[in-house]
């Protein structure tokens, strides 16, 4: 059986608490992490300390407009794919929104169905370019199926091992404080703190192999936390 994944983080940013869990309650259903947000000022302060593979942005927000917002995310430099949800359906406001940095566009009432389909079209996207097979020495890690294994054994991980496992082993080499980890594999409502990464980093280490053709994770004080690659697989 397949591990479940939830590496994915989706924004929904909507001012309509029964629409916003709605759309929560159908992309959670296809194993995505969502966190939301009513005002453009809550939002602002996610993208703050939060990365996103997608964003579900509503038109009209209580505090200011949503493309307004979009402007300024694009201006900024944010390059998260973005779905723009209206209740307008003339052509001008379509164009509007996608010549402002909206990826696509949804008019309400939508079908979520159709919603989940053009959110995981966006996703799918944004992965074209990344492999989906991470290979550090003998360790082998194919995103897709969600497995990790070494020399051809599988490794018996839990899902936030795993997706543990995998955030480090893309950027491999890079450290990360236990802040920043949280802040991507975790919700920001959650009730556990950074400090619960130490716990889950001592679990997956028990379960890594060690040997001179794998990886080895690694703590360094005032940097945080890193997956090194062998020394024969680095460039």
């Amino acid at each position: 059986m397949l591990l479940e994944c939830r590496l994915m983080k989706v924004l929904v940013i909507e001012d309509d608490t029964h629409l916003s869990c709605q759309i929560e309650d159908c992309l959670t259903s296809d194993n995505l992490l969502v966190e939301r947000a009513a005002t453009a000022g809550d939002a602002l302060q996610l993208l703050g300390i939060s990365a996103f593979d997608a964003i579900i942005l509503d038109w009209n927000l209580p505090d200011r407009e949503g493309i307004e917002l979009l402007r300024q995310f694009r201006k900024e430099g944010g390059q998260t794919p973005i779905l723009m949800l209206t209740g307008m359906s003339k052509t001008d406001d379509k164009v509007l929104g996608l010549e402002a940095g909206a990826d696509d566009y949804l008019t309400k009432p939508f079908d979520m169905r159709e919603l989940l389909a053009r959110v995981q079209a966006l996703l799918r996207r944004g992965r074209v370019t990344a492999p989906s097979v991470v290979s550090l020495g003998s360790l082998v890690i194919d995103t897709k199926l969600c497995r990790a294994a070494v020399d051809g054994t599988v490794l018996q991980l839990r899902p936030k091992e795993y997706a543990l496992l995998e955030f480090l082993s893309k950027n491999a080499g890079t450290f990360f404080s236990s802040t920043d980890i949280h802040a991507r594999l975790w919700k920001s409502d959650s009730e556990t703190t950074a400090s619960v990464v130490r716990i889950w980093i001592h679990r997956l280490r028990e379960k890594l192999p060690v040997g001179a053709h794998l990886p080895e994770l690694q703590y360094a004080a005032g940097r945080g936390y890193s997956l090194i690659p062998p020394a024969d697989s680095r460039s």
